[in-house]
């Protein structure tokens, strides 16, 4: 019987090579330590907290623009970045400030005092990931999604769009792979980078800077047919803007301050699931229904979207709008079309799915993910996790880098 080989002996360390080990070792440690300063949250920081949460993404932001503000000789300051959206004060009334970079790091660090006001204590809160270890990170992750002026030319609008979006009033515009949305002036811009991340979210769900589905964004780039609106009153909103928006525009789903109920300190969750509600109807009737119209057609009751819609009417899913028998209309309207009630079906049955909360829940639908997954056929389910399609199978991260440049 014919022995196994034997494996060749390993190398001697030669004393080069032993040098080379100690100093990986160190360099590994001296990473390490870094990364916990700078991600680890003190643990009398609950990060769930909303108030922490709203400091986190200012910081955030200021990063993102003290990367973009790169031109050599114009100091950046903190009226600057205030200029561009930025908060003065932090989620406690603390003023934010500017730190010196971390060995190794050209960039500051924007900080707060956090929740007790005093300064250099655990509870600071700062973001500071602009290190050489995480530069490879940074750089490998998305682009971030700018907001312009709709008047400006790095925007891919033409004249006639940029003219009427202007004189409306809509003039905060992101283009997330080119899909438009355009904004009030007299939105907060914290609401504009929500909407513009939670849109470039949903079409990279991986945050890798390419779109899951290459086909559906070039649907949903065709502006004669749809794009997303953000305005802030109504009654000028259907006088004057929309109509002549209309003329030079497709159809708009409006993602409008009445629904969001803005607040001056940011988006709150209803502000998330309304975002995340109207971005996937946009998706979902302009992008999907055509482009997958046995699956997720919305023009008439054929697909398999359509078809558990019905399934599910008047059992576990009733539009408020809609009349059922023994259960009328809780509101004037009527949601009985497809474009309307399996888009708004579907909607909540992805996003609790997603494991979130529907901004609203149909008459009789679920309240947990495992009750929904009950109810609903295999046919649906399987369509939902075909990795071809692309559809949530997790909750958003609202990480999306969305930055108003500062040239």
């Amino acid at each position: 019987m014919t022995s196994p080989p034997t494996s060749p002996p390993s190398p001697r360390p030669t004393p080069t090579n032993r040098i080379l080990i100690a100093g990986l070792v160190l360099l590994s440690l001296g990473l390490l330590t870094l990364g916990f300063w700078l991600f680890s949250a003190p643990s009398s920081i609950d990060s769930e907290d909303p108030m922490v949460r709203r400091s986190r993404e200012d910081l955030q932001y200021m990063h993102r623009l003290l990367l973009d503000a790169s031109s050599p000789g114009e100091p950046v300051t903190l009226e600057r970045l205030q200029s561009r959206g930025v908060p003065a004060n932090d989620s406690w009334g603390n003023p934010y400030r500017l730190e010196s970079p971390p060995h190794g790091s050209t960039i500051l660090v924007p900080a707060s005092n956090g929740p007790d006001g005093i300064s250099n204590t655990e509870d600071d809160l700062r973001y500071a990931p602009n290190v050489p270890i995480s530069e490879a990170i940074l750089a490998s992750g998305p682009t971030a999604i700018s907001i312009f002026d709709c008047r400006d030319p790095r925007l891919d609008l033409d004249d006639e769009e940029r003219d009427a979006l202007a004189t409306t009033g809509l003039t905060q515009c992101a283009m997330p792979f080119g899909v438009l949305l355009a904004a009030d002036e007299r939105m907060p811009e914290t609401y504009v980078r929500l909407a513009a991340a939670v849109l470039a979210e949903m079409l990279d769900q991986n945050l890798d800077g390419t779109p899951d589905d290459p086909d559906l964004v070039e649907l949903l780039r065709d502006r004669d047919v749809a794009w997303l609106a953000m305005p802030t009153d109504e009654d000028d909103w259907e006088r004057r803007q929309r109509p002549r928006l209309e003329r030079v525009l497709g159809y708009d789903i409006v993602i409008p301050a009445w629904w969001l109920d803005v607040r001056a300190d940011g988006p709150d969750a209803r502000g998330r699931a309304v975002t995340i509600e109207e971005i996937h109807h946009f998706i979902t009737q302009f992008g999907l229904s055509r482009l997958y119209p046995e699956t997720f057609g919305v023009d008439d009751w054929t697909s398999v979207i359509a078809r558990e819609t019905e399934q599910a009417q008047c059992d576990f899913w009733q539009h408020p709008e809609n009349d059922c028998p023994g259960s009328p209309a809780e509101y004037p309207g009527e949601c009985r079309d497809p474009n309307c009630d399996v888009v708004e079906f579907y909607q909540q049955v992805v996003v609790l799915r997603a494991g979130m909360e529907p901004g609203w829940r149909g008459i009789g639908f679920p309240e947990t993910a495992e009750e929904l997954d009950r109810r609903l056929s295999d046919e649906i389910k399987a369509a939902m996790d075909d990795p071809e399609f692309h559809q949530l199978q997790r909750p958003l991260t609202f990480e999306y880098p969305v930055i108003r440049p500062l040239k």
